[in-house]
């Protein structure tokens, strides 16, 4: 993805989900700190009201870093992953009687993960 655009390129043998194209929206508005744009940086979250609902649901879980050349921000990668469970009120973590997002499992903001790459 771009810095300032959406989705760039993708493998052809995948088809065009309307996640990859929110990641771009994550990337610009979610992630605007520019303390989170160094070299090495990662950025995490699973928070769907933190990304403009690039994840749907707790269980899923992005993760950003950005792609720099001569020292300049050129575009982000991301990979995207639903994970079985991550400690809702019920085993998967989707619990048909939630009342509350909580109730899913853990909710991380975007975080940085890696900072300078360390």
């Amino acid at each position: 993805m771009g810095p300032r655009d959406g989705l760039q390129n993708q493998p052809k043998n995948l088809s065009v989900d309307e996640r990859l194209s929110l990641i771009s929206t994550v990337a610009a508005a979610g992630v605007k700190n520019a303390e989170l744009r160094e070299k090495g940086d990662m950025i995490f979250t699973n928070d769907p009201y933190m990304c403009n609902a690039a994840v749907s649901h707790l269980p899923d879980w992005l993760v950003l870093k950005h792609v720099f050349k001569d020292g300049r921000h050129i575009a982000w990668t991301a990979m995207f992953g639903h994970m079985l469970d991550n400690g809702g009120m019920v085993p998967g973590s989707i619990p048909i009687e939630a009342t509350n997002i909580y109730q899913e499992g853990i909710r991380i903001p975007p975080t940085k993960s890696y900072k300078k790459g360390e």
